[in-house]
């Protein structure tokens, strides 16, 4: 598995391999080109993700999938836009939330999914 700053790089062929690894896994889709969002995981998300992947260590998996590239994953999920995070709970989705608040969400939630 390919590991970009702290995100296991997901696409079609190792979805399924991916999401048995973990308990729980959170899945960032994004479009390639969004320099907003570029900036933005560079600058937010890459230092959050690392601290959260010390602090779960084992217990929950970050991945990334570009949209542009994994459109039929996009699809299956309903994903219409950049920075849309999906949680995997032992394989099935059970929550999303999209947007820029990611600090303020993301740990919380990942909490809430784990108790």
């Amino acid at each position: 598995m390919e590991e970009e700053s702290g995100f296991i790089k997901v696409n079609k062929e190792n979805f399924a391999e991916i999401l048995k690894k973990y308990s729980l896994m959170v899945i960032e889709f994004r479009t390639a080109f969004c320099s907003p969002c570029m900036i933005m995981e560079r600058e937010k998300l890459e230092p959050l993700i690392n601290k959260l992947s010390r602090n779960y260590k084992k217990k929950v998996g970050f991945g990334k999938i570009i949209i542009d590239k994994n459109l039929e994953l996009a699809q299956k999920f309903n994903v219409k836009s950049s920075m849309t995070f999906l949680f995997f709970k032992k394989g099935k989705l059970v929550d999303r939330f999209f947007g820029v608040k990611i600090k303020d969400v993301l740990e919380e939630k990942i909490k809430k999914l784990l108790s």
